[in-house]
């Protein structure tokens, strides 16, 4: 079926919010300086919450304020006043997914999309200092009057200059119809996942860009593989924080806007179709403490030694073990760190994964739509829908 949209809330040229527009960020080419935040390493700090949150609306001149639970965005009640936001619902995902499987599967897939960038993504709300929070639940109507079912908004933060965004991810909206399918439950969480990423790149300051298969694309589809590196189209030329550019290079600019992570691997991390991995890995017994080491064949979990699990992965049974995907010593030679699903493991480095071991141990039907962009003007705001 088709998806609904997602929106970025940009600011506009003639009247720039304070904070959010107080300085466009500069093409990905040019130099400025990194927004350090108050994370580990001046680690921009992400909170997804999935626990739902009683949200005050602020006047447009006012910056968002994640601490306080205050966001500019919505427009479905008056400034001043406040409206509880529904948590996360993870029924629909049920019998596939229990509760914590389908919120592991959304946290681990948008941290490994951020795993090269200094942005350190937690699922507890932060006790103190500065943080973006992605808000994960309820259905568009609770926050934005129209267009009608919407996926998710998020402030344009031009270069990342408000460290305490708030943003949308109406996981409801997702999953209604209620899906009833493992294939239908897989596509509705990676579109969850999606939603969440593209709104936390929003916050951090990136456009829409044409190319489908990037994180930032001007289309709801469970099939973008990350921030891509490359000169892409944005799909909104006319916007704020382009700076008169043409083209985006998402990777670059998080780079540009955020600085890379202290810890990663040297290599992007993107989502991909591996041969070893075409069928979800099925865990045999649990535990481990046998003798046989990463890559060998095994019946059941026993056989591994120390904190090993067998796995099937396509027609092959071998043992591996889960992985920090931050951690460059994390796998032996031959393997890599990558994320399967649910959690990271070292998987078979694969020549017929085009560069990349593993993103994705699934080959069910992905049938989350891509959709196009339209734009409408609220306000001092210009809000750019994607849709179908």
């Amino acid at each position: 079926m088709p998806k609904p949209a997602f929106l970025a809330v940009q600011c506009a040229l003639i009247a720039c919010l304070a904070v959010a527009c107080a300085a466009p960020h500069r093409p990905a080419t040019q130099s400025h300086a990194l927004t350090a935040g108050d994370g580990p390493n001046g680690e921009q700090v992400l909170f997804l919450n999935f626990d739902g949150v009683n949200l005050q609306r602020i006047g447009p001149s006012i910056a968002d304020d994640a601490r306080m639970n205050q966001s500019a965005t919505p427009d479905a009640y008056a400034v001043g006043t406040s409206r509880a936001i529904g948590a996360f619902d993870p029924t629909p995902y049920a019998p596939t997914y229990t509760a914590q499987q389908a919120k592991g599967f959304i946290a681990t897939r948008v941290a490994g999309w951020f795993a090269d960038f200094n942005v350190q993504v937690v699922t507890a709300r932060p006790a103190s200092g500065r943080y973006t929070m992605i808000v994960i639940g309820d259905v568009s109507s609770q926050i934005i009057t129209f267009p009608s079912g919407l996926v998710g908004i998020a402030p344009v933060d031009c270069a990342n200059k408000n460290q305490n965004d708030v943003s949308f991810s109406f996981s409801t909206t997702v999953a209604t119809p209620v899906p009833t399918t493992d294939a239908e439950r897989l596509s509705a969480l990676k579109l969850i996942a999606v939603t969440v990423a593209s709104g936390a790149g929003s916050s951090f300051g990136l456009e829409r860009v044409t190319e489908p298969t990037d994180i930032m694309a001007a289309g709801a589809n469970a099939d973008a593989v990350g921030f891509l590196s490359g000169s892409h189209m944005l799909s909104d030329i006319g916007s704020a924080c382009a700076s008169g550019s043409t083209t985006q290079d998402s990777r670059a600019l998080l780079l540009a806007n955020l600085g890379p992570s202290p810890v990663t691997t040297p290599r992007d991390f993107s989502i991909a179709t591996s041969t070893d991995l075409a069928q979800p890995p099925t865990s045999h017994d649990g535990g481990g403490g046998g003798g046989k080491d990463i890559g060998e064949r095994c019946d059941n979990s026993a056989e591994c030694a120390s904190n090993g699990t067998c796995v099937t992965m396509g027609t092959t049974d071998y043992c591996t073990i889960e992985c920090e995907p931050k951690q460059s010593d994390a796998c032996p030679s031959g393997f890599s760190c990558d994320f399967v699903e649910d959690g990271y493991l070292c998987v078979r480095t694969s020549a017929a994964a085009s560069g990349c071991s593993i993103a994705d141990r699934a080959s069910m039907p992905i049938t989350a739509a891509v959709v196009l962009l339209i734009v409408v003007s609220i306000g001092l705001r210009r809000r750019r829908a994607i849709g179908s």
